[in-house]
């Protein structure tokens, strides 16, 4: 199938991936606007602050390695091509699920630093930062969800990437109205941003999983292993900004040296449980 052919037969579906995700953003706004007041601005907000890192994380690398990963697929270079994703896994693992535990852990005093001055007062900083932890929970869906999506479109399959976005739509529709009013959860609009959260990580897990069928040779042990180092590494992570937040007072210098503290905590404790991480920090040091 030539490029051309691809890129025509993608684009009804690519349409209907969008579409779905445009109906769930509306179905999203209706539920919060019933929820409370300040539900759908603190929602918006904190999707917006968590796709920061997504971007940064997992579309900058899938973007870096799309040409190496597509070129493989091209030659039948299978074998190439399963280390090439392996690897790209590997790392927006290790970037994502720190960055993820600092959304959860330090995101209220990081709001209160970047909004709140003007009408954004403490009770907004507060809803928003509430919204953000139930987001940071789907972090790491999401960035793997995005290389994991490149790798069908770099195979000439469209159609079960989009197939399963509408699913995960679904679901994530299906799971709001499921828990909205959950009794455990402090703010009921929370719901709407865990169900988005658990939708996406549900999509993420089967569409590497069709993968792991597209492509054999995708070994599931060295992704285990790298996702055990960086859970390890994050939760000692956590344990530092916890103690930095107990112990370091409030103010834009105070939340600035805990987040420091706790990325130098992570990187040392990566770097000690020998992360692919290691090898990564290595390479863009020497270039």
């Amino acid at each position: 199938m030539s490029d051309l052919s691809f890129i025509l037969r993608a684009m009804p579906l690519r349409m209907l991936g969008s579409g779905a995700v445009y109906v769930n953003n509306i179905v999203r706004d209706r539920l919060a606007s019933g929820a409370m007041l300040g539900a759908v601005s603190a929602l918006n907000g904190a999707f917006a602050i968590m796709i920061l890192p997504q971007a940064v994380i997992a579309q900058a690398i899938s973007t870096a390695l799309f040409p190496t990963i597509s070129a493989h697929a091209a030659r039948g270079e299978r074998a190439e091509f399963a280390r090439a994703m392996t690897q790209a896994i590997n790392i927006i693992m290790a970037l994502s699920m720190p960055a993820a535990a600092g959304l959860i852990v330090l995101g209220q005093p990081l709001i209160a630093l970047l909004f709140q001055r003007g009408q954004f007062d403490a009770q907004d900083t507060r809803q928003a930062a509430l919204a953000l932890s139930m987001y940071g929970v789907g972090l790491l869906g999401h960035c793997v969800l995005e290389i994991v999506t490149r790798a069908f479109y770099a195979l000439k399959d469209n159609r079960l990437p989009v197939l399963l976005a509408v699913g995960s739509v679904c679901v994530n529709i299906a799971l709001s109205l499921a828990l909205l009013g959950a009794p455990w959860l402090p703010l009921n609009f929370m719901a709407l941003a865990l169900a988005n959260s658990i939708a996406t990580t549900l999509e993420a897990i089967a569409l590497y999983a069709f993968l792991m069928r597209r492509a054999p040779e995708l070994a599931l042990r060295p992704t285990a292993i790298e996702l055990a180092k960086s859970a390890a590494a994050t939760a000692g992570m956590s344990a530092v900004a916890l103690i930095g937040l107990a112990n370091a007072g409030s103010g834009a210098i105070a939340t600035l040296g805990t987040l420091l503290l706790a990325a130098l905590a992570y990187f040392a404790l990566a770097m000690l449980l020998k992360s692919e991480l290691q090898g990564f920090v290595w390479r863009m040091l020497r270039r």
